[in-house]
């Protein structure tokens, strides 16, 4: 007998992608110059409240207005609302490090190289995706598609990094408690089956006689009691030779108790039952005792050596040792 103790461990690794920034709008362009420069200053020498990134022609969000306020806003002028040109999005340090931090996955934060990317393409995603708003893209039916499914994911990816950093905080001895309370779902074990199909099938060549026999003569058209005899001989055949199996079972079990090749034996099983397999396989690779159907999970059971009772299923009829 071969038992070992397992320890597995989940790890799910989600890696931040660093896409090649495609063609940089022209309002976009002149902050990327100033992000990469922002970007490689040491974080501990910059203030977090210092400018960091300046997103020129993106203007920065609208602050949730009030009914009074929205009244009072109706009253200005076209004149004097912003152009496009003339709005800039500025980004603190603060921010920067707070957008990084919720794009980092797993423990580790995102590097220097990994910044200088994320910096070098926010402009153009941030004007873009003003752009995609002016257009309403925003308001279709595959943008609330699109984000049901995005939001899905990010909640499932959260759900694992929450998951992660409960197991990180559970104390090495509950662990160690668990498995020693639990040792039966982490054994191994080591088996030899004996597999003996429940069903004979019929010989190819017994197949292809019949076959030639049905092609040389023309149809014909069974009666209806013709067909219920019919189907009775095949039962009646499928029942016999299920009766035979089961006794081949029994005897094959007590040979192998007495210490028969498990190997020969399944080759005399599977010949009686009409299968041909050259190098039939019985040794099973270790496996716990979710590895087999429940119905089986007797074996486990079993002393070092000893033979299990057959057991029966729709699939076939068996035999374990180990």
């Amino acid at each position: 007998m071969r038992k070992s103790w397992l320890l597995c461990v989940l790890f799910t690794t989600l890696a931040w992608g660093q896409a090649q920034p495609g063609t940089t709008p022209a309002q976009a362009r002149p902050a990327q110059a100033e992000a990469a420069a922002n970007a490689s200053t040491p974080p501990a020498e910059v203030p977090e409240n210092a400018v960091v990134l300046t997103i020129k022609g993106v203007c920065p969000a609208a602050p949730k207005t009030t009914a009074a306020s929205t009244t009072g806003a109706s009253k200005s002028t076209p004149a004097t609302a912003k152009k496009p040109a003339d709005c800039k999005t500025e980004i603190t340090r603060a921010q920067f490090e707070k957008l990084t931090s919720a794009l980092q996955q797993g423990p580790n934060p995102l590097n220097a190289q990994q910044k200088r990317t994320l910096a070098a393409q926010l402009p153009q995603i941030m004007a873009m995706s003003e752009a995609a708003k002016t257009k309403g893209l925003d308001k279709t039916a595959r943008f609330a598609e699109t984000m049901k499914f995005v939001k899905m994911r990010v909640l499932s990816a959260e759900l694992q990094r929450a998951v992660t950093e409960e197991a990180d905080k559970v104390p090495q001895e509950k662990i160690a408690e668990y498995y020693k309370n639990n040792p039966e779902a982490f054994e191994q074990f080591s088996l030899e089956r004996l597999f003996i199909p429940r069903f004979k099938q019929a010989e190819a060549e017994d197949k292809d006689k019949d076959k030639e026999k049905e092609e040389a003569k023309e149809p014909e058209k069974l009666t209806e009691e013709q067909q219920k005899a019919k189907d009775a001989a095949d039962q009646a055949k499928r029942e016999k030779g299920e009766q035979e199996l089961n006794k081949l079972a029994d005897s094959l079990r007590e040979r192998a108790a007495a210490g028969e090749d498990f190997v020969k034996l399944q080759k005399e099983a599977f010949e009686a039952a009409g299968t041909k397999v050259a190098n039939p396989t019985v040794s099973l690779p270790p496996m716990r005792r979710t590895g087999l159907p429940a119905a089986h999970t007797a074996v486990f059971d079993l002393k070092v050596g000893e033979l299990s009772a057959v057991i029966s299923d729709n699939g076939a009829i068996t035999s374990t040792r180990w």
